[in-house]
């Protein structure tokens, strides 16, 4: 296993990667980070511009490439990787997870069940097992379909509450706020992704454990993110790192609550 919690936050918000924390991944990346070993060779399916795990585990040393069938994200994500001195023509790919040579220890699936329907959910899950060693994980994070993140997407676009802030500059004016709080004054805006799929189904974290448990693989940690997550509390608290200490201590206290969920799977040295 990884170092402690506190140490691999620290890592994860080193000074060359001040731009990449946000309210609530921090906690997403220092879980996952407690899965991988030196040596590990990981692949994130559906890694959209790579910006909100490829990229931040890439910097901290993690093997890890990212696949993601839309070319207008993945073209776009490796200008933002050559910025970070990083070639991203060999780690963000825009094929299919099934044409990539090879096994890995780890595949990440992170924010991509929601945007699937149960019979593509299968496929990809069959896709997983046959990209994994034997015993190898599989890391999944999507969001609470009941949760804190829904109702704060549902507000901001259905009520035009985030066309308004975009319209008021509120992000600037925030700016120096967020300075005095935390001392970080060039916080990045790089989107996850440019496709605009839509969520087509709502987990519960029983729904979302059985789902994996009918692809075939075992349930080894569940836990809860963040209590809050959206795009008004990226807006707000982004880079405040007092909030998002808070931020994460609700979800872990509460994780049936909380606006994520992360299960960790193993798939049998059987199948």
């Amino acid at each position: 296993m990884a170092a402690n919690g506190d140490e691999l936050t620290k890592e994860l918000l080193a000074p060359e990667q001040e731009a990449i924390a946000n309210a609530s991944h921090p906690a997403r990346l220092t879980w996952m980070r407690s899965f991988i070993t030196e040596g590990d060779r990981v692949l994130e399916i559906g890694c959209g511009t790579g910006w909100g795990v490829t990229l931040p585990l890439r910097l901290a040393g993690v093997d890890i490439i990212g696949t993601d069938l839309d070319t207008e994200s993945i073209a776009h994500g490796r200008e933002v990787f050559a910025r970070y001195g990083l070639d991203g023509d060999s780690i963000l790919l825009d094929i299919d997870a099934q044409a990539i040579e090879g096994n890995f220890d780890m595949v990440i699936l992170s924010e991509v069940f929601e945007h699937l329907t149960d019979p593509i959910l299968k496929s990809m899950l069959d896709t997983v097992r046959e990209k994994l060693k034997p015993n190898g994980l599989l890391l999944v994070t999507t969001p609470n379909g009941y949760g804190w993140f829904e109702l704060e997407q549902a507000i901001w676009t259905k009520l035009g509450v985030g066309q308004a802030i975009k319209k008021m500059r509120m992000g600037s004016r925030l700016m120096p706020v967020r300075e005095r709080i935390n001392g970080v004054s060039n916080l990045s805006t790089e989107p996850n992704t440019l496709s605009s799929s839509p969520h087509v189904q709502r987990f519960t974290l029983r729904k979302l454990t059985a789902r994996i448990s009918e692809g075939g693989l075992t349930t080894v940690d569940v836990r809860g993110s963040s209590f809050f997550a959206g795009p008004f509390t990226a807006s707000v608290f982004t880079g405040v790192r007092s909030f998002i200490r808070l931020n994460d201590w609700l979800g872990r206290r509460f994780p049936r609550a909380a606006a994520d969920f992360y299960v960790a799977a193993r798939r049998s040295s059987e199948n």
